[in-house]
């Protein structure tokens, strides 16, 4: 099951003296039941759900999109406008923007880490390795809190 359990499928209806002819049926699945619910609509009433949706998506801030605080916020934004490194960034205002200012502790690490997500190659901020270059263990590690 997707993340969100709601479907929307097109139907066509053949009883011969309803007008409406095309039909939609927006599925909602609940968690831990054998069943779904389901709403019959027309095109008007399907639209109407759309526009809705819209509304309520437009009207969140970039850092709600994101699932970032507002005071996290605010301080990236804050950086963006006055750090070098992040002048001149593509991942402005991004989750891995929230990463580069509040894990990576050194301008170089930041530079790396941009370089790294726009060459695609898979890595893992802040993996301590040992002598022979392979993932070490920390006994009793604690995990850092963001920015």
């Amino acid at each position: 099951m997707s993340k969100i359990p709601i479907r929307v499928l097109k139907y066509i209806n053949e009883h011969p003296y309803q007008r409406d002819r095309l039909k939609f049926q927006i599925v909602v699945t609940e968690k831990n039941q054998n069943w779904d619910k389901c709403f019959d609509c027309d095109l008007n009433d399907l639209t109407k759900f759309r526009d809705e949706l819209t509304v309520i998506i437009d009207s969140l801030t970039w850092y709600q999109r994101i699932g970032i605080d507002e005071a996290i916020g605010s301080k990236i934004v804050a950086t963006n406008t006055s750090d070098e490194i992040c002048m001149n960034c593509s991942f402005k205002r991004s989750v891995n923007c929230v990463t580069c200012l509040s894990v990576l502790q050194s301008p170089l690490e930041r530079k790396l880490y941009s370089r790294l997500l726009e060459s695609k190659i898979y890595f893992e901020v802040q993996q301590p390795i040992n002598k022979f270059g392979k993932k070490a263990q920390i006994k009793n590690k604690v995990k850092r809190t963001c920015v």
